[in-house]
């Protein structure tokens, strides 16, 4: 089938993935990025800021591109864009006769998958055993590479041959062909209800998809950030942790001052509160700018260069993102694990 051109818009950093892994999109080609003047990115590489090379070139020129291009792919950014700047370019997107596809929100194309399984139907409903090895990855918030990892780990597997269940914590996750995080984890139902729908979602998922290997990316953070940020106090990740057993962790955390007691401060507390051990520890480009974020009453972050968290990864254990070495060590950790517990076999 042939893709679709689609420009990316507005870019920063935090959509460096949607560059990185274009190519494994499966109906559209990234082939422009636009960015706004003010915001620093353009006439540079996508990855400038962090010193990572994609090949592709930002750009602010909105109308040239669009003119190249058959779709407009709207993301959103950490930057914060005025609501009426996305309305004016949508009616020169409409105008131009291009197509626009919106990936700020909640994704329809969750309703591809319809999960109404009656909870009830043997009576007390009862958590499964998952009987597919089971990768999950979470963060210590927003900004960490979350999801940056969930798409390599994905590649890892089926780079390999292996036949892949994947639930992800975006709303726009089947543009690369897996599921968004289901709706009904964020629907009024109690906690418990969450936790066994979920348990049944993924045993579901992995059984009529016949997996190999089961990974699922959970939304939000394990803990709050602070007094005023917090998220939802972990509680996502909280269900997730009680709905299936993991048996290989990734976190993805934030840069800090501080970097190698946070790591095992984070370590210890998610045995303690989730009652699973990480296997693997990524140290994100993104840290918080605690002045502005205090100041403005919201997230604010700044970018570090790649060889600053190569160096801080390597004093204190960790795997850095954008390093391929890195990645490549984890991989083979990951495989080594799995294989290990004699219920993955290599291909």
């Amino acid at each position: 089938m042939k893709k679709k051109k689609a420009m990316l818009f507005p870019y920063d950093t935090s959509l460096l993935h949607m560059v990185i892994h274009r190519d494994t999109i499966n109906e559209y080609e990234i082939v422009k990025v636009v960015s706004l003047k003010s915001w620093g990115y353009c006439g540079a590489d996508a990855g400038a800021k962090l010193g990572v090379s994609t090949g592709v070139m930002v750009t602010d020129d909105f109308q040239k591109a669009l003119a190249e291009v058959e779709i407009v792919i709207v993301a959103d950014t950490n930057i914060p864009l005025e609501h009426n700047q996305i309305n004016m370019n949508t009616e020169i997107i409409k105008s131009a006769g291009k197509q626009f596809l919106d990936i700020r929100y909640e994704s329809k194309e969750n309703d591809k998958m319809t999960f109404n399984e009656d909870l009830y139907s043997d009576g007390i409903p009862k958590i499964r055993d998952i009987d597919k090895p089971l990768v999950m990855i979470v963060g210590t918030g927003a900004n960490t590479g979350k999801f940056d990892i969930q798409l390599r780990v994905r590649e890892m597997f089926l780079s390999g041959g292996y036949k892949v269940s994947q639930i992800g914590s975006k709303s726009y996750c089947e543009l690369w062909g897996f599921h968004s995080f289901p709706d009904f984890m964020n629907k009024t139902l109690n906690a418990a209800e969450k936790i066994v729908r979920f348990n049944h979602y993924v045993n579901y998922i992995a059984n009529s998809e016949d997996a190999d290997i089961v990974i699922v990316g959970v939304p939000g953070g394990v803990v709050p950030i602070s007094n005023k940020l917090f998220d939802d106090f972990g509680i996502m990740n909280y269900m997730v942790a009680n709905a299936v057993k993991p048996d290989y962790v990734i976190l993805n955390t934030g840069f800090v001052d501080y970097n190698n007691n946070y790591v095992e401060t984070m370590v210890k507390a998610l045995k303690y509160r989730l009652d699973y051990d990480v296997d693997s520890v990524f140290l994100s480009n993104f840290y918080i700018n605690w002045e502005a974020t205090d100041s403005l009453d919201r997230l604010v972050y700044m970018t570090l260069p790649v060889n600053v968290v190569d160096e801080e990864a390597r004093i204190c254990g960790c795997y850095s993102l954008y390093n391929k070495e890195s990645v490549e060590a984890c991989k083979e950790n990951l495989f080594s694990t799995l294989i290990g517990y004699g219920d993955f076999d290599a291909i």
